[in-house]
C-alpha cells in the first residue's frame, strides 16, 4: 500500500511537472520535496489540468486512487502547516467514471465553434493570440488526428504538397516511433499556409508550430490554448486533455463516415486494431438508438 501510494505522489508530481511545464522536484513523495511546489498545490486550477492528463493515462480506478493519496497527503500538508487549505476540497476534482464505449470527443459543430473562435478578440490577450496559428492548430489536430506530442514535433518540411494531395508525414512524437502519412483537406493546408506566410522565420527544419516568443509549444500550451478557446465558444470541454479530444474528434468521425476500422488503425497510428475499434463500436452504439427513435427496432 506505502508503494501504491508513493507511486501515485510520483505521477502527481510528474504530471503537474508536465501542465506547469518545469521540473518541480526531485523526490516528490518526500515533505522536503514537496515544500517548492505548495504554491502548485494550492491552485486547483493545475491540480484539474493535472487530474486531466492522469486521466488520459490512467484507468478509472488506478485515477480514483491516486486523487484518495493526493487527498490524504494534502491533509497532511495543512496539519503540518506546509499548506493553508486542503485545495483537494474542490467540487470539479472529482474521477467521473466514463459510460461504456464512452469516446469523449468534440462534436464537429463544437470544433467549427473553436475554429471560429481563433478570430475573437481577446481582451488582455493580444500578446499571447496567433488567431491564424490557432485556427491551423485546430483544424489540423481536427482532421489529422496527432497526439499532442506529434503535433509539437512537427515542422515545415512535414508539410508535403507535392502531390495531388496534401499530406502531414508524422516521424517524430509518435508511440513506439511509427511513421505514419495522413492526407489533409485543402482548406486545412490553406490554413496552415496562411500562418506559415506570418512568420519571420519560416524555414524547413523549424518547428512548424511555436509561440510568438519563438519558443516551441508543448503540451501545457496547447491545452490552455484550447480550453481558453472552449471559453470563448461556449463549448463545454470534453474530460481528458484537449488535444487528444479532438483526435478522438477525428476518429469518431472516420467512424461515422464508414471508414474501414484497419485504416483507422492507420491513419491514427495505432498498433493494434483493437484500439482503434472504440470508434465503429461507438458508431453501431449510435446506429443502434438511431434504429429504435425511428421504431425499427
Amino acid at each position: 500500500a506505502d508503494r501504491a501510494r508513493r507511486s501515485d505522489l510520483i505521477r502527481w508530481a510528474d504530471a503537474i511537472n508536465t501542465v506547469q511545464g518545469r521540473q518541480i522536484a526531485s523526490e516528490p513523495h518526500s515533505l522536503a520535496g514537496w515544500k517548492p511546489i505548495a504554491t502548485e498545490l494550492a491552485d486547483d486550477s493545475v491540480l484539474l489540468r493535472a487530474l486531466d492528463l492522469l486521466s488520459s493515462r490512467l484507468a478509472v480506478s488506478s485515477t480514483a486512487r491516486a486523487l484518495s493519496t493526493l487527498r490524504g497527503f494534502c491533509r497532511f500538508l495543512v496539519r503540518r502547516g506546509v499548506l493553508n487549505v486542503d485545495p483537494t476540497g474542490a467540487g470539479e476534482l472529482v474521477v467521473r467514471q466514463g459510460l461504456p464505449n464512452e469516446v469523449l470527443a468534440f462534436t464537429m459543430e463544437e470544433v467549427a465553434a473553436l475554429e471560429h473562435a481563433t478570430q475573437a478578440p481577446l481582451a488582455g490577450r493580444e500578446r499571447t493570440r496567433w488567431p491564424t496559428r490557432d485556427r491551423a492548430l485546430v483544424g489540423i489536430l481536427s482532421t489529422a488526428g496527432l497526439r499532442v506530442s506529434e503535433l509539437c514535433a512537427l515542422n515545415v518540411q512535414s508539410i508535403d504538397t507535392t502531390g495531388e494531395q496534401p499530406i502531414v508525414r508524422i516521424r517524430h512524437g509518435s508511440k513506439g516511433g511509427r511513421h505514419r502519412d495522413v492526407p489533409l483537406p485543402q482548406r486545412v493546408l490553406n490554413d496552415i499556409l496562411a500562418y506559415l506566410n506570418e512568420r519571420p522565420d519560416y524555414r524547413p527544419q523549424r518547428p512548424m508550430f511555436r509561440r510568438d516568443d519563438g519558443a516551441a509549444l508543448n503540451q501545457q500550451f496547447v491545452d490552455t490554448l484550447l480550453r481558453r478557446l472552449c471559453s470563448i465558444a461556449g463549448v463545454h470541454p470534453p474530460r481528458g486533455a484537449m488535444a487528444h479530444a479532438l483526435r478522438h474528434t477525428y476518429g469518431s468521425e472516420l467512424a461515422r463516415r464508414g471508414v474501414p476500422v484497419l485504416l483507422i488503425q492507420q491513419l491514427l497510428g495505432h498498433s493494434d486494431p483493437r484500439t482503434s475499434s472504440i470508434y465503429t463500436t461507438v458508431h453501431l452504439v449510435d446506429l443502434t438508438h438511431a434504429l429504435h427513435e425511428a421504431g425499427m427496432l
